[in-house]
Formats: C-alpha cells, structure tokens, sequence
C-alpha cells in the first residue's frame, strides 16, 4: 500500500472533517407513557407522561418541536432540564380517544434536519409501540400497529459509524501503520472484538462510563496516532510493531463511545440482545464500507504518477493532531468547567 497516497486520502478526509463536529447530531427521543387507562376502558380520553428529548450542538438546541393534536390538552405544564448535549422537556396531556385515532403527531422542523426521532409508545395493558421517524417521514400515528422496527437498530449502527468523523478518523490513523493486507485484517479485527466487548457491556448497564471523558480520550487516542505517526523512527512505535494491540486499546474506549446513542434510545426491554446485536452489525458495515472505500480510492490514485513534497506529505498526520486536539479541548473544557 503506498503510503504516500494513504496520507492524500486523510488529508482530504481531515480536511473535509474540519467543517463538521466529530459526532453525529444523536436521534431525539420522543415517549408517551399512558398513565390512566383510557384506550382500554370506558373513558373517552387518555392520559400521557410525556418526555421529549432532544440535542444540543454547539449550546443550540435544533429546531424541533413536536406537535400534538390541537384537541388535546396539558394537564402538567412543560419543565425543561439542559443536560449536556441534550435539552429534556417533560409534561402531560390528555387527548381524546377519537382524536388520537384519527389525526397524527408530527415533529415540527423535522424535515430540515438530517436527524432522526425516536417514537416509543407504551400502554398500561403492557403493548408498545416504537418507530422512527425521519426527515422523510415527521409524522406517526399514536394507534399505529404495536412493534418495535428492529431492523432501526441497524441503519443506526450504520449511520453512528459514517457520521462519527473521530471514530472514522481514528480507523484512518491506524492505515499509517498497517503495512500489508493480513495486517489490515488482523489490526481492524482487534478494533471490532474490543468496541463490541465495550459497547455490550455499555448498552447493557453492566458497566456505565459518563460519555464527557470517553469522547474526550477517544480524542486523544486521535492525537497519540498523530504523535506516533509525525516522530522520524515511526517503525520503531508501538502503533507501527503492534497496531492490533493499539487498536484493541482503544477499540475499549470507543464502544463506550458507540454505546452513548443507545443510552440515549434505550434497548427494548424484551428484545435488547437482538437490537444490540443489530446495532453493533451496522457499526460493523459502516466501518466496512469505510475501508473499502479508502482502499478503492487509493487503487484508483495509485494508477497516477505524483510527485509530492515531503511537507505536503506529512501535513495530513499535523491535521490528524490539530484536530484531534481541538476535539479534545472541546470536550474536557466542559468537564473542568471553564
């Protein structure tokens, strides 16, 4: 693999990368949780908690409000709590039956994002109703048929993975080292069985990490890649002798990171170990399709005779450093509390 045409390829990627915040905006969460039985009696309206959650980026919330039927009514005014990264908004309603039947919830804004929303509707008899919606489709209808969309699971772990630019960045970083294709193997392997132990372990509540200073060290796990990469004896590193071992390292840190989403959603209670196992597969295919993609773009390049400068060549790794350092100093500012 020619390694200067590894390097033009992270260059582009960094570059690219600096107009965008390492994350992906996470899905908002939408809840209704009926807490008097209406749909299954007698009464002619139900009662609902009602929670809505949704990100922050850069200390602005997008613009998304969900809309509930005008006939119904708020029984609990709206109490607002700012956590970090996400805006928590909970208060209650109650709606008419046939209301509820016949017109949908829409969330407003919606369809200018490229965010997702999380629906989950739990009733007092023990059915739930969980759905996502999307900027193609806003709107959803409380008495939708019960179920839980599994197969969500999977284009989440694949979109958690193409728009999480520091763990995209980081798999990059490891190309710097990996010198054959066996190698390549062995180094991404490492990676993938260390995130998915993390991630199981995460999403499971066995083991729980608070997500500020994960995402903070898997922006340093950047930076060291950065340092091993730009030192002059670079095939006397660790990264460069062992980098299945450097990858399991920090493949550790970045399934918890991988786990915040699913924290945020939450995992269905009766089938989590199918949602997870679905999840953690599209993290698999959105890493697959990573690589191959850089592995197709350098053929294609590598059929061209370029010359480049030295300089020009070592600037992805400094770009690789200052971003990852301006990721870091993002994260850990808010955890020190400057």
């Amino acid at each position: 693999m020619n390694s200067m045409l590894l390097r033009l390829c992270i260059l582009l990627s960094t570059c690219t990368s600096l107009y965008i915040e390492a994350h992906e905006v996470r899905p908002a969460l939408f809840n209704l949780t009926e807490i008097e039985d209406g749909a299954n009696s007698q009464a002619s309206a139900v009662t609902f908690d009602v929670v809505w959650k949704q990100p922050i980026s850069n200390g602005k919330r997008l613009r998304l409000d969900p809309l509930i039927p005008k006939d119904c009514s708020t029984t609990v005014s709206k109490r607002d709590e700012i956590l970090p990264g996400a805006l928590i908004r909970r208060w209650q309603i109650r709606c008419p039956l046939n209301t509820l039947q016949k017109q949908l919830v829409t969330i407003h804004g919606l369809s200018s994002t490229l965010t997702d929303v999380w629906v989950n509707v739990a009733w007092l008899n023990g059915t739930t109703l969980s759905t996502v919606l999307t900027p193609s489709k806003p709107d959803f209808g409380v008495y939708e048929s019960k179920g839980i969309d599994l197969l969500a699971y999977l284009s989440l772990g694949v979109e958690h993975l193409l728009f999480g630019f520091d763990h995209i960045l980081f798999v990059l970083g490891l190309m710097f080292f990996v010198k054959g294709f066996p190698n390549l193997v062995k180094t991404i392997t490492a990676f993938t069985v260390a995130h998915s132990i993390t991630l199981a372990v995460s999403s499971l509540k066995l083991v729980q990490l608070s997500q500020a200073p994960v995402e903070a060290i898997i922006a340093l796990s950047i930076l060291f890649l950065a340092y091993e990469a730009s030192l002059p004896d670079r095939a006397k590193t660790i990264s460069a002798r062992m980098p299945w071992l450097v990858a399991f390292i920090f493949g550790l840190l970045h399934g918890f990171g991988f786990a915040g989403v699913l924290l945020d959603i939450g995992l269905p209670q009766n089938s989590a170990a199918l949602a997870l196992l679905l999840f953690n597969l599209g993290v698999e295919i959105g890493q697959i399709i990573v690589i191959c993609t850089l592995l197709g773009f350098l053929f294609l390049i590598s059929r061209w005779k370029i010359n480049i400068p030295f300089w020009l060549e070592q600037t992805p790794i400094y770009f690789m450093g200052a971003l990852s350092s301006y990721w870091f100093l993002q994260r850990v500012i808010p955890i020190i509390g400057l």
